[in-house]
């Protein structure tokens, strides 16, 4: 987390995993420890929204500048450079389709000014998710010796959770 107890929260904290008894005691109303109290307004949702939605549009940029005619890669190096925005995208749209149910997708840049969105079902993000996913952990290295790399076990990972979500246990089991 690159701001400390913040984005806890949303992982699941305070459910059965575990709870902070000094935030009770502070601020007992807080959204994010009376998940009745969250809403679009509260400081953490619009973070938590703002922050993946900027890992979105990270993403998108570098799909939009790989695909771009002039871009100077091999083809090896153009699939495994889509492959790791393609997995950051699914994974930014994995946290706010559970934090948020269905949310926009947007599946290239934004290049200018845009207020329609409209938002698509949590069916419909996780089918998304996992199209993302199935062309990450294809093209994905196995290995790097480049620390901090993604590699085809991360996209494994979060396929056998989207298969799950989406019921494709045999789906699941293949990726885990």
């Amino acid at each position: 987390s690159t701001d400390g107890w913040w984005d806890y929260w949303h992982r699941g904290v305070n459910l059965d995993v575990a709870a902070t008894a000094t935030i009770y005691i502070a601020d007992p109303g807080f959204p994010w420890v009376d998940y009745t109290k969250i809403n679009s307004q509260d400081q953490q949702s619009t973070k938590w929204w703002n922050w993946n939605y900027t890992l979105v549009k990270y993403a998108n940029t570098v799909i939009g500048g790989v695909e771009n005619k002039y871009a100077v890669l091999s083809a090896d190096e153009k699939k495994v450079l889509l492959a790791e925005a393609r997995f950051f995208r699914a994974w930014a749209y994995r946290n706010l389709n559970i934090a948020f149910g269905g949310v926009p997708i947007i599946s290239g840049p934004v290049t200018e000014p845009k207020v329609d969105f409209v938002r698509n079902t949590p069916a419909e993000c996780n089918v998304f998710i996992k199209a993302d996913l199935e062309f990450a952990r294809t093209n994905l290295p196995i290995t790097t010796s480049i620390p901090g790399k993604v590699v085809r076990a991360a996209a494994d990972n979060l396929l056998a959770e989207i298969n799950i979500i989406l019921k494709d246990y045999d789906g699941a089991i293949a990726a885990a």
